[in-house]
């Protein structure tokens, strides 16, 4: 696949980080439900509601192979953000604002077709060289962005 005028391009992986996330807070979020003071059919309520999350959030976010999901990411070309798709379908954004944590970064893109998409990428989701070129590229350019992204935590 070309870069389509795309400075830089991460292909993005399976997160471990972000994986082992899910299990530990759905894990502890069953704890609690259990050791609630409450009747046990509350308790039964909440457990399934709690496993039905972590369902939905493994499977959009750690086992994503549905055609939407993103494989790879183009950056760097003016404030044109390019995704390309499982499906194979690209996908043309602006960056409307962003996120910067040790531990990840946070997009929030406003696509072309309309709509807006908000992309995680865990620090294990990617080589490590290029999500700093990632994170270095979001802490500079803030001219090119101006008015439109902020950075919202320093990292």
């Amino acid at each position: 696949m070309a870069l389509s005028g795309d400075a830089h391009r991460i292909v993005l992986r399976r997160s471990g980080l972000l994986a082992a996330y899910l299990v530990v807070v759905h894990g502890l979020a069953l704890l609690l439900a259990l050791a609630a003071a409450w009747s046990w059919g509350w308790r039964l309520a909440l457990l399934a509601v709690i496993s039905l999350s972590f369902a939905r959030a493994w499977h959009n976010q750690v086992r994503c192979r549905r055609a939407d999901c993103v494989s790879a990411l183009g950056y760097g070309d003016g404030d044109r953000w390019t995704l390309w798709l499982r499906g194979g379908e690209m996908q043309q954004a602006r960056l409307s604002r962003f996120f910067l944590h040790p531990w990840m970064v946070v997009l929030y893109l406003r696509m072309q077709t309309g709509g807006s998409r908000a992309l995680l990428l865990p620090r294990d989701c990617a080589p490590s060289g290029q999500l700093r070129r990632l994170r270095c590229f979001l802490q500079t350019a803030g001219p090119a962005h101006q008015g439109t992204a902020r950075r919202t935590m320093g990292g």
